[in-house]
């Protein structure tokens, strides 16, 4: 191990020498200078100096050469250590002192330790100094000295460079600028031939800014297009690291990505441009003029400047957002005290708009705060009226200067339609528009006014509400005035503020306009109830009109449709003159002279007049505007499809009759027309109360009060008289053959043919159908009188008719009644005459007076209807079945059901005693609904006994059979059975015969369900064989009166044979009804009868022993 002095004037080279030294075992001592090391060696004795050959104070030859010239020390081993230019002359003076190794900066570890090595081992070193040794290390210095002073030179341009750089930089507060200016000074700091630099925006990552000093516009240009991130450029701005390329001795160095802006690259030097928190770009200096290349010192300092120009270059950008949020907050604080002065204006605005209680106060001082807020002199507003198309001045202002107040004036009275003028312009393009030279705007027609009153800017704003347009904001100055997107846009929020008073305003009008108008409407309706009248009616609607609708006219015309003339029937108003003149000219023209009212009234479309300044076709046009008319409304009177009237009426307001208006103006017309229709009806229903509408004689109500005034008077002056009812015959045939018109026409001859009779109409009456009365005063006595009934009454009805050219012929049958002694009130008489035509009619008489004996008859009749009303309530009424059986084996072919009642009082009642009550009183057809349930539920529990029940006929009666429901009633008693029963019924002749055509449809309909007819009692009626060839019939049954006699009158015989031989003909069967003795079964088998039915086969028996009956004759089958 050695001890090692390290001189070496640099801290670094010495630290990094001294480790070495330790690494290889070696101890080592340090000096910064050749005279401290000087010292060290007289004081340590070290084995070997490591020296730098230039140091301060004294160099490392000086030091060797006092070495040599101290004996004690002379032996001294010395390795140079210097750095690599004048290396020649460093080696050369280096043997001259003695020293034979010299190693260069910067040295690897392993060259230090060999030079060491071979220093230690060398065994005498050389001490005598060379003669040439000063000369020598005299010219060393010197042109040490000279580069040294070469170095300075250059050292102080680089050092103004880069003070000069360092200002620019430090004063650079744009980052652009900044970039620009340190391309720049880098270039001429470090003496490049060019110089390129690209940063990334600090703003914009995603936009490069390239700068370039020391190249053409060409090139420079170039580079513009160089990706700041491809290559090796990118692979930088990924480490952060700086790249250096050395010169080349045979070749450029290759072009890297920039090698076409700028040529062949001698050397080069890549430096990020970088903060402490990012790389933000690089600079790149190419080809170091006077040099072979760029050295680390070089590197070094541009890295240092580098760096200031990233932190520069972040920090001008963060001062440029400064700046630039600086300028916003500026803009913004400018935007806020703009907005607050709107606000204030719009806060005024709104304050005196909630104050307001009406649009006059509204307008006035939302220019007044114009006024004062924004220094508007005049101004008006616009409503835009769609219905009418037109945009009219509503509210004008001006701040009280004459020349001022003219303009305002001249606005006031105009009106402007879409594209008309500025304001129509604003309307229909929704923009608003300026101006600051008013009178040389083309649009705008008031120029000339507005000249005159010294006004030269102007602004139009549309006036919006919910998105819509509802009307024009114009304000004027005299003077020239700029009109700044701030101030338009306060303008717009003052006109949307006046915008939504206008619409709340107008709302409110129209909720009062209603109000208004549905008080009338109530009012009327109210009105319609009370009167009776059409007088009252006109004098009301129109009074209450005026008092409630606030209408200051109203009238009511009527249609005269024989002089086609409308005449003013009733009217109320402010202007009585008004009504006098126009009655006159209605009543003096004709509907033609009218115009268009008259033939919007025809149509019976209402005619509305919402202008009357701008509307001319208005009858006494001028009169109304000067009494206060602004609008009115003709509303046609419309009855039963035919306009009859009109309702006018007269509104203070423009525009009153809007759709919401007319829509409950229509209905109060149409509540006025049904009003009248109403009171027409009710005269006519007053009429048609008392009168027959058909022959115009006094109704039942109308002639009981005449009989009871009638029968007062006979009864205090002691005369009889007599009441006649009479009905007339034959009326219902007529009816049927020729229609009802026909019909009523014999109706009106025979009321005519009655009142001539009677000599006076009050005392005759249509009691209703075809029944009529009559009142016969100081009637004779009970012959006479029946002479005078057939004779005069009866007589005048037997006589020929001739309705339409069609002769006709009717007669009467009468019931008669005599005061007092058949009663003393009009009821009880008409009652009791009622009762003796009922008499007349059941019998053959002509007429019948009434008797005690009738009414007996009539009062038994009505206890029995209750009685057999209950009886079907109670289900008193049973089924008796009577068989019908084959004529040769005798096997049972049905059942005939007939009802019976099984009274609690008169136990079991013939059916001859109640059916024919049943048919009168119609109770046969709920009877016989009943029948036809119980005969189903009957053949149903035969089945459900396990029986084999044939099939049961049920008789139908005419009653029955007319009715409309009958076969849908049929049909459900059918269907709601669970299993189909076989069920038939039998119609008589006659009945079939009554309404052919309808007895067809039911029958057809009836026999699609499965139910079989037969035609019941035959030859008992007038048949007609074509018919009954169309009927469905299937049995055809003779009635018992043939059967009877048929065995004692050979006739008879003859009839009942021709009877079953037509019917064969026809393919029905035949049925003989009543055979009760075993001769007449035996000659119905003669005469190919096909079943029988009577006493001789059985009579009719209850359910249970009908039950045995099918029993016993299917235990013998």
């Amino acid at each position: 191990m050695a001890k090692v002095l390290v001189v070496d004037d640099r801290a670094e080279n010495r630290s990094l020498i001294a480790t070495i030294l330790h690494y290889a075992g070696h101890e080592s001592i340090e000096s910064a200078d050749g005279s401290e090391a000087l010292r060290q060696v007289r004081l340590e004795r070290p084995d070997l100096v490591i020296c730098d050959i230039l140091m301060p104070t004294m160099d490392g030859y000086e030091f060797v050469r006092q070495v040599r010239q101290e004996p004690a020390i002379a032996d001294t081993e010395v390795i140079f250590c210097t750095a690599t230019f004048l290396e020649r002359e460093a080696r050369g003076l280096a043997e001259s002192c003695g020293v034979m190794h010299v190693l260069t900066k910067p040295c690897d570890p392993e060259e230090i330790l060999q030079a060491v090595e071979r220093a230690l081992t060398r065994t005498a070193v050389g001490t005598a100094m060379a003669d040439h040794f000063e000369s020598r290390h005299a010219r060393v210095i010197r042109d040490k000295l000279l580069q040294k002073a070469e170095e300075l030179e250059a050292a102080n341009q680089r050092l103004s460079a880069l003070t000069a750089l360092n200002l620019q930089l430090a004063s650079e507060r744009d980052p652009i600028g900044l970039l620009d200016k340190f391309c720049q000074g880098a270039r001429a700091l470090f003496g490049a031939r060019c110089a390129i630099l690209a940063a990334r925006d600090k703003m914009d990552g995603d936009t490069t800014h390239f700068a370039t000093a020391g190249m053409a516009a060409a090139e420079a240009a170039r580079v513009g297009e160089t990706r700041i991130d491809a290559g090796v450029f990118g692979e930088l701005l990924r480490d952060g690291k700086c790249r250096r390329l050395p010169a080349a001795e045979t070749s450029p160095v290759p072009p890297m990505e920039l090698a076409c802006a700028f040529g062949p690259v001698q050397s080069a030097l890549l430096v990020p441009i970088a903060s402490l928190e990012r790389v933000h770009g690089w600079i790149l200096l190419v080809d170091k003029l006077g040099s072979s290349g760029f050295g680390d010192e070089d590197e070094r300092l541009l890295s240092i400047h580098a760096a200031q120009a990233g932190r520069i270059y972040e920090n001008g950008s963060l001062y440029l957002k400064v700046q630039r949020h600086a300028a916003h907050l500026e803009l913004e604080v400018a935007i806020r005290e703009a907005a607050q002065k709107q606000l204030a204006v719009q806060h005024a605005v709104a304050l005196a708009l909630a104050d307001a209680r009406n649009w006059e106060r509204a307008s006035f001082e939302f220019f007044r705060i114009l006024h004062d807020h924004l220094s508007f002199p005049v101004g008006s507003i616009f409503r835009v009226e769609p219905p009418s198309g037109v945009a009219a001045c509503i509210a004008t202002w001006s701040e009280g200067s004459p020349a001022l107040e003219a303009f305002a004036a001249c606005s006031a009275n105009t009106r402007f339609g879409r594209e008309e003028g500025m304001i129509g312009q604003v309307w229909t393009s929704a923009r608003p528009f300026a101006t600051a030279e008013l009178c040389s705007e083309q649009r705008f027609v008031r120029a000339a006014a507005a000249a005159d009153a010294g006004l030269r800017s102007a602004v139009f704003v549309p006036v919006v509400s919910h998105g819509n347009i509802v009307g024009v904001l114009e304000l004027f100055d005299t003077k020239r005035r700029e009109f700044s997107p701030q101030l338009m846009q306060t303008l717009d929020a003052l006109a949307g503020q006046i915008g939504q008073f206008m619409e709340r305003r107008h709302q409110q009008s129209n909720i009062e306009r209603l109000n208004r108008v549905y008080a009338v409407l109530s009012g009327v309706n109210a009105l319609i109830v009370r009167v009776r009248s059409e007088k009252e009616l006109f004098h009301g609607a129109c009074q209450i009109a005026v008092d409630e609708g606030k209408f200051c006219k109203a009238w009511i015309g009527a249609l005269d449709p024989d002089t086609d003339r409308l005449l003013m029937r009733e009217f109320r108003g402010d202007d009585p003159d008004y009504f006098e003149k126009l009655g006159v000219i209605l009543a003096t023209r004709s509907e033609a002279e009218y115009g268009e009212p008259a033939m919007r009234l025809r149509s019976g479309a209402p005619l509305v007049f919402n202008d009357l300044e701008h509307d001319p076709g208005v009858l006494l046009r001028e009169h109304a505007l000067a009494s206060g008319s602004r609008a009115l409304v003709w509303l046609p009177l419309v009855v039963t499809g035919r306009t009859t009237g009109v309702l006018v009426l007269h509104a203070r307001e423009r525009d009153f009759f809007n759709a919401d208006e007319m829509r409950l103006l229509l209905e109060l017309a149409g509540d006025l027309a049904f009003a009248l229709e109403h009171i027409e009806k009710a005269d006519r229903l007053d009429y048609l109360a008392h009168f027959d509408a058909l022959t115009g004689l006094a109704n039942a109500n109308l002639f009981l009060d005449r009989l009871d005034e009638r029968l007062a008077i006979a009864a205090r002056e002691q005369r009889r008289l007599a009441l006649a009812i009479v009905d007339i015959s034959r009326l219902d045939i007529i009816n049927k053959a020729f229609g009802r018109k026909i019909g009523d026409g014999v109706l009106k001859q025979v009321a005519e043919r009655i009142v001539g009779c009677a000599g006076d109409a009050t005392v005759v009456a249509r009691l209703g159908g075809d029944n009529f009365a009559l009142m016969i005063e100081d009637a004779p006595e009970p012959e006479a009188l029946s002479r005078q009934v057939e004779e005069q009454l009866l007589g005048t009805l037997r006589g020929p008719l001739s309705v339409d050219g069609t002769e006709l012929h009717c007669s009467g049958r009468a019931g008669i009644a005599l005061f007092p002694r058949d009663g003393v009130d009009a009821k009880s008489l008409a009652g009791n005459a009622e009762t003796a035509l009922g008499e007349a009619k059941a019998g053959s008489d002509p007429y019948v007076f009434y008797s005690r004996e009738l009414s007996d008859r009539v009062g038994v009749a009505l206890e029995l209807e209750s009685r057999l009303r209950r009886a079907l309530e109670r289900e008193e009424f049973v089924l008796h079945y009577q068989p019908k059986v084959d004529i040769d084996n005798r096997q049972l072919e049905g059942f005939e059901a007939l009802i019976r009642w099984n009274s609690p009082e008169s136990g079991l009642v013939p059916p001859l005693e109640f059916i024919p009550l049943l048919e009168k009183t119609g109770l046969i057809v709920e009877v016989g609904a009943w029948v036809c349930s119980r005969a189903v539920r009957d053949y149903l529990a035969w089945l459900a006994q396990g029986l084999f029940p044939p099939r049961i006929a049920v008789n139908v009666s005419a009653v029955q059979l007319r009715r409309r429901d009958f076969v849908a009633t049929l049909r459900d008693i059918l269907d709601a059975a669970e299993e189909t029963p076989e069920i038939d019924i039998e119609v008589t002749e006659t009945t079939a015969m009554e309404d052919i055509a309808g007895t067809i449809d039911k029958l057809h309909a009836l026999y699609a369900l499965g139910v079989n007819i037969a035609i019941d009692d035959f030859g008992t009626g007038h048949s007609s064989l074509t018919y009954l060839s169309k009927l469905p019939a299937h049995v055809l049954k003779i009635d018992q009166s043939f059967i009877n006699t048929m065995l004692d009158d050979p006739d008879q015989t003859s009839l009942v044979s021709t009877i079953i031989a037509l019917a064969h003909s026809l393919r029905l069967k035949v049925v003989a009804e009543g055979v009760e003795t075993r001769e007449q079964a035996n000659m119905l088998r003669l005469l190919r009868c096909d079943q029988m039915q009577g006493f001789f086969i059985g009579r009719p028996m209850p359910f249970d022993e009908a039950t045995e009956y099918i029993r016993a004759r299917q235990a013998h089958c």
